[in-house]
């Protein structure tokens, strides 16, 4: 029986320390994938997030397909950034990024009304997340619909007051920008 015990207590702990190690792995290769991403060498931050992707197949929650979706996006291809992007989405659906991701390749793509659909979706889904709102508000007033623009920048700084996600410069210009209307 204690041979059992300490076989089992022996396997247990072989396996703990080696998902720990995996783990550790996982995170420097998602600093080097971000750093490289910081450096414009995209193709190489390509394959740390990969190898993140070949260690979990969850790419440790969604975040280095999220990754890959932001690096096809960089690149302009937006086929492949919103492949990636709806995997990281499907993964982990609380993940802000990979929407506001998905938002911005349709905006790069000049397809307005796809990217006003994706926000919608991220809207109804993650509901107070402030960065949806400006960035749908930035589309509306594009389009010249400023009582939409309005709105969603007043509800971007409602929910910013709480999350604290957008730059105090973006901030100060919603302030300003509610001011003169």
């Amino acid at each position: 029986m204690k041979k059992t015990y300490l076989i089992l207590t022996l396997f247990f702990g072989i396996i703990n320390w080696s998902f720990s190690q995996v783990q550790e792995k996982i995170k420097s290769d998602l600093n080097r994938g971000m750093e490289l991403i910081n450096q414009n060498k995209l193709e190489e931050a390509l394959k740390e997030f990969q190898k993140i992707i070949e260690l979990d197949s969850t790419g440790a929650n969604g975040i280095a397909h999220n990754e890959i979706g932001y690096i096809y996006l960089k690149m302009k291809d937006s086929t492949n950034a919103l492949l990636w992007l709806n995997k990281s989405i499907g993964i982990n659906p609380r993940y802000p990024k990979p929407r506001i991701n998905k938002a911005m390749t349709y905006i790069t793509s000049r397809d307005l009304d796809n990217a006003i659909k994706s926000l919608d979706e991220f809207i109804n889904e993650l509901p107070g997340r402030p960065e949806a709102y400006y960035q749908r508000g930035n589309i509306y007033d594009y389009k010249g619909e400023n009582k939409k623009a309005f709105r969603d920048y007043k509800t971007a700084l409602y929910y910013n007051q709480k999350l604290n996600v957008l730059p105090k410069p973006l901030v100060k210009k919603l302030e300003e920008y509610q001011l003169k209307n």
